[in-house]
């Protein structure tokens, strides 16, 4: 037998959601082929650069700049949809990193290269190019953004295989005159995790120190915690309606011990870090978050509802429309009309009409037709 085939997935840190993808393409090839199947390893687009682009495309500058300069992101964001910016940043970023892709390439020799990210696109194909190596390592670019694409997504024509989460994200690449059989429209791409079955919502309440009766209100404040999760849970305390709260903090534990010395009428369960987001997602009747395009695609996988309270400037500005448009919830920025909301739904009974909008719409067999399309390449 010969060696594995070896994969490569190029990702950035900054925003998590990239790392994610990665994670749920290399998963799902291991369940439907096996742990040793293939090699996989995933790689930071910065890390093959110098310090500071290592630290521009870092967490924690990502986190700084959509937490206090949200503007300057978003005017960053739109510029580089002009030719002369995009075309200045697409060689600026090879001059940074050009030399490591093709160390990369030529160390690792591998036989597909999964891109989640598009800023590295240029470089990549450019160091194909240089290499002699392109149409002899193939390529695929998984695009993970729901409906605003940065133009960086849409710039390399050379991919052997190009796959969308949505049908207005498939019509930018058709209107720029890609070729209809390269794009593959499945539905978003999910961690399997998000795919299992793990028992009825009451069950997963229950095993998760929640009452099965109670109406369960799930808030993702991201990996810093938004200033408003604490405002959101005094206007839900005014509603008087007999619910209870999950409120995923991440790394902020000054969040959770104010939560949790706080006193509300229902009761609230402050968590971190967790790996049981599948389990809360589906023991919960609704979601509040920001407009990240995982998290959203998450939140279909699990068959709920939602409410948008943010949104990041740039390539999560179409998010929060779309949700309303198809029906799987609201966008609705201030705490107290949030909470009028959730007063309303519970009332109106309107959750059920937008679960089974987003039941519909989601396809449960997308990341794994996602990753038999991806494999085609190399088997």
């Amino acid at each position: 037998m010969g060696r594995p085939k070896k994969i490569i997935y190029l990702i950035s840190h900054a925003g998590g959601g990239h790392r994610t993808a990665a994670d749920a393409i290399e998963t799902a090839i291991k369940e439907m082929r096996g742990e040793a199947a293939f090699n996989h390893k995933i790689v930071n687009i910065w890390s093959l650069g110098s310090g500071f682009h290592q630290f521009l495309g870092s967490k924690r500058t990502y986190a700084f700049l959509v937490k206090y300069i949200p503007f300057i992101y978003m005017l960053g964001f739109w510029f580089e949809h002009t030719s002369f910016c995009f075309n200045f940043t697409s060689s600026q970023i090879y001059k940074e990193i050009g030399k490591g892709m093709a160390e990369l390439i030529k160390s690792e020799k591998p036989d597909l290269i999964v891109s989640v990210h598009p800023l590295g696109n240029h470089t990549l194909f450019k160091a194909l190019t240089e290499l002699k190596l392109i149409n002899k390592i193939r390529t695929a670019n998984v695009v993970i953004e729901l409906i605003t694409l940065h133009r960086a997504w849409t710039a390399s024509r050379e991919f052997d295989l190009i796959t969308v989460p949505t049908k207005e994200a498939k019509e930018q690449f058709l209107k720029l005159g890609f070729p209809e059989e390269k794009i593959k429209l499945f539905g978003p791409l999910v961690r399997p995790q998000f795919l299992r079955d793990y028992g009825s919502r009451e069950e997963l309440r229950i095993k998760e120190g929640l009452d099965p009766d109670k109406f369960t209100i799930l808030i993702m404040s991201g990996v810093e915690g938004f200033n408003n999760v604490f405002k959101l849970a005094k206007e839900l305390d005014k509603i008087n309606k007999d619910l209870q709260v999950v409120v995923l903090v991440s790394k902020n534990k000054k969040l959770i011990r104010r939560l949790e010395e706080s006193r509300f009428k229902f009761k609230i369960k402050a968590i971190g870090f967790t790996s049981k987001v599948p389990q809360l997602m589906r023991a919960s009747d609704i979601l509040i978050t920001k407009a990240g395009s995982v998290t959203i695609s998450e939140a279909l996988a699990s068959s709920l509802p939602m409410i948008i309270n943010s949104y990041i400037p740039g390539q999560e500005s179409g998010n929060p429309a779309w949700i309303e448009r198809n029906g799987f919830g609201k966008y609705v920025k201030n705490p107290r009309k949030i909470a009028e909301t959730v007063n309303d739904w519970i009332e109106s009974g309107k959750i059920k009409e937008y679960r089974e909008n987003v039941k519909k719409f989601f396809n449960p067999k997308s990341t794994f037709e996602i990753v038999e399309e991806i494999l085609k390449l190399i088997t």
